[in-house]
This record gives structure tokens, C-alpha cells and sequence, in this order.
């Protein structure tokens, strides 16, 4: 698939922007019916974002008149975006902006001098940007992963890549308006409730008399839509964000119902025996949407400014709603995933710890590098891990140990604890920490509780204040919202940045409006289903995977195993596991090729967990050290992970039992 796959159908200057929008979404709606993470993913879906995001680097390329072998394009957030190009030499690198070309998206592409990048790492650090890790050591990707920390803003990177082409075939900036109405095209109730223009239908090719717009017959769910979406162009926050055509429904009924509008939702994919339909259990890398978001999403970019303002006010309420972060004691700040979020805790902790050159930082060995990474690079800092069980659940007496040690007895000297930094659930094991435990031993020596979320509140209710909470991190992309937004909550008075710099963050976040208008809409959807019932459909899937898992002759599952054990209940729908004699990456391969399924493969950023349960010791570590050095492109022992989403069913989980057990059999 190309992001031209589909043609342009535009002529005159006074609809060119009317046309431009209903291509651009008739790209991101085939974009979005494929769409996966790019990291390390197996299946088709993975295969094909990978592909148009690469892609995406190209058209990029082309606009600027720049040579691919000299250049590298990273994509960035304005702030990211400034925050690397202060340390390039002038010259060495050109920008363009999705705020040229008048979209709402927050990227910020920067095409550098290959010569001229840094050689390690630079203001954000996590997920994607390392090769391998050790407790001492890392060895970090190549550009341009180095630099585009955790999941990138994918979709709307191709979104922005495809207007950038439209731009140019168009001379002209039509994107820079909304595409309203003209005056003198009249909607029109023509027969069987076919909208018209003119008394033109608008699933005909149509040339409108002095206008020259053509729509295209073939436009799918956008384009039949364009004229009446049109027609409700002046939507205010309340239509956006509450209203949809899913509202009259709750709980389970609406789970059910909003499986139906999973965009991709039995998509053909080539497999070895002919084409099937795409089972997605690859939710924890990212998680596909649903047509009550994209509609979000098309309705936002459509708004005056006015109303997308109002629309990032509503969705800070909503976040801060749903997770009782009240917002007399807490600040809620959009970014662009997780990664950034935990970047800018530790950024600021730094700003902080200058006067207080003995601080400690504790976080465990199950965390994803997001959540290891950023502490390492603190300075006047020293970072300790706490030990975990072989299920993933934090070793507790071992945490008040340490704090009792560190900043009761002051056993370390002056060192003290200043921040314990946990994951909310295992993104490998699937096990949710006991938070709110957690928290009060905590606060009883006087350290912070900072909440790696990511994994956590797509599947489980949150409540900050309860909890004691100081700060906590999570990405759209993981609630069915895939539009590159994540967000930071912290207690107010903890954020160390100078007033300018606060407002850069806050400005830098809040240029993606499309992005944190779909989060709202998401939330709000979940809210509505309920996160019990969302609980009981995952650990229902869940038990019946676990359940057909250890009944294949040589497969491992790692973890919690027994769906009839104590722990069980504080296990979400992530199940990683071998297959004897296969390496993970063969049987993720074969997952994909044999039944059209996508999972993930690998040490999923989580290096130091995945080791140890594949059992990698400090002198094999060592040898992996060299051998990724000589050979970056070679396969290193791992686990295959499934991890269930909201718009799967049993026949997935059937689907996947029954195609690992004849990859056991044949091998």
C-alpha cells in the first residue's frame, strides 16, 4: 500500500480544501484499518504501518529536495524538535511542520545531515531508542530510532506525510483553512436520505457547475459522509466528545457494540493458506480504534480554534476525572506518549536534585526502558532496583527495607529515596501491582510514588488521590486512540520548570489537538462500558488463552499459569511464552504466515525482566554485548507475547491455540 494510493480528485481553488480533507481521511481510514506499532511486530499489520511510516520519511525527502543517502528524517514534537536542533550545527539539518500546512497534528519533522546527528543519545530516552540493555550499560539504536523515543505519533505522521503531498500537488496551503461549506452548495435531502449538492447525489462522480468539485464514487465511509459532515461543521465540545451514534448503549451492550465498529474488523491478510481475517493480539505494543474516535478525530480538524481549545480543556477534565486527580491538587499535561511523560518527571527531578546531589531513585526489574532509561540519565542522581517475584508482582518487604535503610536509619549516608518509580502492570507478565500498598509504605518514609500507566488504564480503574499517587504516565495509543497523545498528571508543586519552559511543554503537547480530542472521545467510551466490565471480558479471554496454552506439548508460559490461582485475579490479558526449539521471532513469523496473526517478539523493552526469564546470566550478557556490536541485525533470545484488547473475542483466542498447536506438531 502507498499513501497515494488513492487519487486526488480536485480542481478549483474554491473546494480545494473541501477535497483535500475528504482525501486526506480516505488515506488515514485505510492507514488505520492496518494499523499496528512498528517496534518488532510480526504480523501483516505491523508490516504494512512500518512500511507507510518509512514512507513517510521519503515523501518528507522529496519535499524538501534532499538526497536519502545524506539525510535521515526524525519526527518529533515541537519541543523534541527544538530540543535536538539546538544541538546541531546551523545548516545541518531542515524543518518542516505540520503547523505549516495548517493541520492540528503536533509533528515536527527535522531531515538532518546523517554526519552531523549525535553519536548517543539526546533529550529523551526509552522504548525503541536502545539495541540492548544491561543494569550498567546500553547500546543504542541507530538514527533514526535513537531519536524518536517510544511509540511514535504513526498515524498522524502519515497523515501529515500525505497532506504534505497534497500541499504540493495543489500550490497551495489548503489545509491552512476548514474545509466549510461553500456558499451556494445547499445540503439537500434527496431520495432514500442521499445527501446532494445542488441537487447533485454525493456518491455520484459529480462535476458541481462553476465550483469543479469531483467527489469520488469510490470515496468509502468518508466521502459518502464529507457533505453531511459538512452540513453539522459548527459542532460544538459536547457533540464532539459525548455524542455519537453509540450513545444510547452501556456496559457489555456497548462493548459488543463497539467491536462492530473496529476499524479493520475482518480485513483479509495473505496467509499460507490463502487470505484470512487479521486477528490482532498485539494490544499492548498499540491498540487499533473505532469509528466513534476517527469521527472524533475528523470533526476536531474541522473546528475553528475556538472549539479545539475547548475541546483540550474538556479532555484535561475528562483525564482528570477518570483518574481522580482532582484538579485542586493535580496538574494534568498532554505529551506525546508515556516515554516523553516519564522524560519530563525525570527532567525535572534533575532541575531539582542540584541541590540535593544524594538522591536515589528506586524503581524494579520488571519496568519497560521508559521507565529505567530516563532515571539513568539524571543527574546528581544514583538509581537501585527493587527484586520481583517469578509472577512480576514487587518483592514489598524488600521495599520497606530499603526505605527503612535509606531514609530512616540513613544506613547509605546521606543518601536518601526520593522517588520510587513502578509500572501500574507488567507490559510482559501482565501482573498488577498492588498501587495503592505501594503507595502508603512509600509516603511512610517521606519518597514519591511516580506510575508508569501505560499498560494500566486501558484495563483497570485508577484513582490517584485514593491511591497516593504523585505522578503518573500514559499514551493514548494503548486506549484506542492512536493519534499520538500521552499524557503526564502530577501533584501540583512537584514540576521543577521554569515558567517559560512549562508553557513550551504545555504548548508543545497541546499542537496535537486531533490526537487529544480522540483520547477524550476514548475515555469517554470507556467510562461508558465500565472498567468492570472490561476487567471480566479480559480475564475471561485471558483464562480460556492460558487454559489452551499449556495443553501444547513444549510450550512455556511465563508467569502466572493457573486461571484458578489466588493471583490470577491480578493478572491482565498480556501472556508471554516459547515454544522449545524455536526462537521467538521463527514462531512470531509463523503465527502471521500460517493464521493471519500479529503479535510481538523480543525483549519488548524490557530487557533486564525478559533475561531473566529466559535465563541470560552476567557472562552471556557480556557475549549478547559483543555479539549485537558485530551483528545489530541478528535475533537474541526472547518471548513470544499475545496481549488481548477490548476488540477481541474467543474465536481470536480459538484462532491462536489452534494455529501455535500446529506450529508444535510440525516441529
Amino acid at each position: 500500500m502507498s499513501l497515494s494510493h488513492f487519487p486526488f480528485y480536485c480542481i478549483s481553488m474554491n473546494n480545494k480544501s473541501v477535497a483535500a480533507f475528504a482525501e486526506l481521511e480516505r488515506t488515514i481510514h485505510a492507514a488505520l484499518e492496518t494499523y499496528a506499532n512498528v517496534h518488532r511486530g510480526s504480523g501483516h499489520n505491523s508490516v504494512v504501518t512500518t512500511r507507510l511510516f518509512e514512507q513517510a520519511r521519503e515523501i518528507v525527502l522529496a519535499h524538501l529536495g534532499l538526497k536519502k543517502g545524506k539525510y535521515v528524517v526524525i519526527f518529533c514534537t515541537p519541543r523534541g524538535g527544538a530540543l535536538l536542533t539546538a544541538q546541531l550545527e546551523q545548516g545541518s539539518f531542515q524543518i518542516v511542520s505540520s503547523q505549516d500546512i495548517g493541520l492540528p497534528l503536533g509533528i515536527r519533522a527535522l531531515a538532518v545531515k546523517k554526519a552531523s546527528l549525535p553519536k548517543s543519545a539526546t533529550f529523551y530516552t526509552g522504548g525503541g531508542t536502545t539495541r540492548l540493555i544491561a543494569p550498567g550499560w546500553v547500546i543504542w539504536a541507530e538514527a533514526p530510532d535513537r531519536f524518536e523515543a517510544g511509540t511514535p505519533a504513526i498515524i498522524n505522521v502519515i497523515a501529515f506525510a500525505r497532506a504534505l503531498q497534497l500541499s504540493r500537488e495543489s500550490h497551495d496551503r489548503i489545509f491552512a483553512g476548514r474545509a466549510v461549506a461553500q456558499p451556494g452548495n445547499e445540503l439537500i435531502e434527496g431520495p432514500a436520505g442521499k445527501q446532494s449538492v445542488n441537487g447533485l447525489y454525493v456518491d455520484q462522480a459529480v462535476e458541481l457547475s462553476g465550483q469543479d468539485l469531483i467527489i469520488d464514487p469510490g470515496a468509502g465511509p468518508t466521502g459518502n459522509n464529507l457533505l453531511s459532515d459538512l452540513a453539522a461543521e459548527k459542532l460544538t465540545v459536547n457533540d464532539i466528545l459525548y455524542h455519537d451514534e453509540l450513545e444510547e448503549y452501556s456496559g457489555l451492550e456497548l462493548l459488543d457494540k463497539l467491536r462492530q465498529t473496529h476499524i479493520g474488523r475482518g480485513i483479509q491478510v495473505p496467509t499460507e493458506e490463502g487470505p484470512r481475517s487479521y486477528t490482532n493480539l498485539d494490544n499492548s505494543a498499540s491498540t487499533p480504534t473505532f469509528t466513534p474516535v476517527w469521527n472524533a478525530v475528523r470533526q476536531t480538524w474541522r473546528q475553528s480554534e475556538k472549539v479545539q481549545q475547548e475541546i483540550i480543556q474538556e479532555v484535561r477534565s475528562i483525564c482528570a476525572n477518570m483518574l481522580g486527580a482532582l484538579p485542586a491538587d493535580y496538574k494534568v499535561i498532554f505529551t506525546s506518549n508515556t516515554t516523553e511523560a516519564i522524560n519530563l518527571a525525570a527532567e525535572s527531578l534533575g532541575l531539582e536534585s542540584q541541590t540535593d546531589p544524594e538522591a536515589v531513585i528506586l524503581n524494579t526489574l520488571l519496568e519497560h526502558s521508559s521507565n529505567d532509561l530516563p532515571w539513568r540519565m539524571v543527574p546528581y542522581t544514583s538509581l537501585i532496583r527493587l527484586s520481583i517475584d517469578d509472577d512480576g508482582f514487587v518483592d514489598m518487604k524488600e521495599l520497606d527495607t530499603l526505605l527503612c535503610e535509606y531514609n530512616q536509619k540513613g544506613q547509605h549516608g546521606q543518601k536518601r529515596i526520593k522517588l520510587v518509580a513502578v509500572s501500574g502492570a507488567s507490559n510482559v507478565l501482565g501482573v498488577f501491582n498492588n498501587l495503592a500498598e505501594i503507595s502508603r509504605v512509600v509516603h511512610q518514609y517521606g519518597a514519591r510514588l511516580l506510575v508508569d500507566a501505560a499498560q494500566l488504564i486501558a484495563h483497570r480503574k485508577v484513582d490517584m488521590a485514593a491511591c497516593g499517587i504523585d505522578y503518573l504516565a500514559f499514551s493514548a495509543h494503548k486506549v484506542y486512540a492512536p493519534f499520538g497523545t500521552g499524557v503526564l498528571v502530577a501533584r501540583k508543586g512537584l514540576l521543577n520548570f521554569s515558567p517559560a519552559e512549562l508553557e513550551l511543554i504545555r504548548s508543545s503537547g497541546e499542537e496535537n489537538t486531533v490526537g487529544i480530542s480522540a483520547l477524550g472521545k476514548a475515555l469517554v467510551l470507556l467510562q461508558r462500558i465500565g472498567m468492570e466490565t472490561i476487567r471480566e471480558d479480559e480475564q475471561s479471554l485471558t483464562r480460556r488463552a492460558l487454559s489452551g496454552l499449556l495443553q501444547i506439548p513444549g510450550l512455556t508460559v511465563y508467569g502466572i499459569k493457573d486461571p484458578e490461582s489466588p493471583s490470577f485475579a491480578h493478572k491482565g490479558g498480556v501472556i508471554v511464552f516459547n515454544l522449545k526449539g524455536i526462537m521467538a521471532n521463527k514462531v512470531a513469523k509463523e503465527l502471521s504466515s500460517r493464521g493471519g496473526i500479529g503479535v510481538r517478539y523480543g525483549c519488548h523493552c524490557a530487557h533486564l525482566l525478559v533475561k531473566r526469564l529466559v535465563g541470560v546470566g552476567p557472562r552471556l550478557e557480556q557475549f549478547q554485548r559483543v555479539i549485537v556490536t558485530l551483528f545489530p541485525r541478528l535475533n537474541l533470545p526472547g518471548v513470544v507475547r499475545v496481549s488481548i484488547g477490548i476488540e477481541n473475542s474467543e474465536e481470536d483466542v480459538d484462532t491462536l491455540i489452534r494455529v501455535l498447536s500446529e506450529i508444535a506438531r510440525k516441529h
